[in-house]
């Protein structure tokens, strides 16, 4: 079986991380009124954490900043199962992101970006 050239991302937009202290994980919610949109991200195996900016900017048509994943994490609270983990530079990337794109991959699960509106 040949090797892909390219990895499909889900990339999630017009949202943001709601964490309330209420025992559970944050949530993805709407911002300010706008719509969760769900955009098909499609980036070179050898990505770049610019080229990953380029790629959401041209998708999503917004900022490529503020862009997360949910990092599977087990603490002392069972209800808190990930954290929102920010992809900011190659080091974020590189250390962290690579490794939890191919375990999702590996567990046939899709990989998941998702853009956090600021003001």
């Amino acid at each position: 079986m040949e090797s892909p050239v390219e990895i499909e991302m889900l990339l999630y937009t017009g949202g943001s991380w709601k964490v309330d202290h209420t025992p559970g994980d944050a949530v993805y919610t709407e911002y300010k009124g706008n719509t969760i949109g769900t955009h098909l991200l499609k980036v070179p195996l050898n990505f770049t954490c610019s080229m990953l900016h380029d790629h959401v900017r041209r998708t999503a048509g917004s900022s490529p900043f503020n862009l997360s994943y949910k990092r599977p994490m087990q603490t002392h609270d069972p209800d808190i199962t990930f954290s929102p983990i920010i992809v900011d530079n190659d080091e974020d990337l590189e250390y962290h992101f690579r490794d939890h794109m191919r375990m999702q991959i590996d567990e046939g699960k899709p990989v998941e970006l998702y853009h956090t509106v600021r003001d």
